[in-house]
């Protein structure tokens, strides 16, 4: 039987995840605000402009409700992420993770210049377990592949999503390397060990839901990661 952490533990580890997500996605959180507070100052005053025009002034007020919607709605999900909210395991639409995490994690990928695909098998609709925690599992483990070398030399990484059984796995891999070198071999073998110590907090959050994290080295397509929940 496996030695699972205590509840206490798992809890800590959870608490520092969120710390850490949360300050390395501060210039996502800037570049998500900042934009759209930019088109609510323009819109209000365009519309202080033109507020003897009825239509204008209509166009720049629902412009600037459908901004602040926005904002209002990253804001909700960051929190879910680093201030959680007590729920019971439920199901969970697995189409609403995958926008969540997309929504999280697309400025750095840009940054790290990295493409990154999902591909979703749609009979995998849903998972049971706590929301705010798998979204943590998911965007740690996204987070953590980006910044390792071999992804940024190989430049793709894809996420595939299917269900397996009773269960859903989300399976991260890259693309093989045609003709990998010495040294690029070398990089996979730091690959594997880095993700091994970093993912140790994912590996603790999915067996608090029920699920477990697998790390599997294959010739062909590589490394491939499978997180199940």
């Amino acid at each position: 039987m496996a030695n699972h952490p205590p509840a206490q533990s798992i809890q800590e580890t959870s608490r520092q995840s969120r710390l850490i997500t949360i300050g390395r996605l501060t210039s996502t959180i800037v570049h998500e605000i900042g934009n759209p507070m930019q088109i609510i100052r323009g819109a209000l005053a365009l519309a202080l402009e033109d507020s003897s025009d009825p239509d204008e002034l209509e166009h720049y007020l629902h412009l600037s409700f459908k901004e602040t919607e926005r904002v209002v709605t990253l804001l909700a999900l960051l929190r879910e992420v680093y201030i959680p909210q007590p729920r019971p395991p439920s199901a969970v639409s697995v189409q609403a993770l995958l926008d969540a995490i997309l929504k999280l994690s697309h400025h750095e990928v840009e940054r790290h210049e990295v493409v990154f695909s999902v591909e979703h098998n749609p009979a995998a609709a849903s998972v049971m377990g706590q929301e705010n925690e798998i979204i943590l599992a998911l965007l740690m483990t996204l987070l953590n592949l980006i910044d390792l070398k071999l992804t940024q030399i190989r430049q793709q990484l894809t996420l595939q999503v299917y269900s397996q059984q009773d269960k859903v796995l989300f399976t991260f891999s890259l693309p093989p390397s045609a003709s990998p070198d010495a040294s690029e071999r070398m990089l996979e073998v730091e690959f594997v060990q880095l993700l091994q110590v970093s993912l140790q907090p994912v590996r603790d959050i999915l067996i608090a839901q029920s699920g477990e994290l697998a790390l599997i080295e294959q010739p062909a397509p590589g490394v491939m990661l499978i997180l199940s929940v």
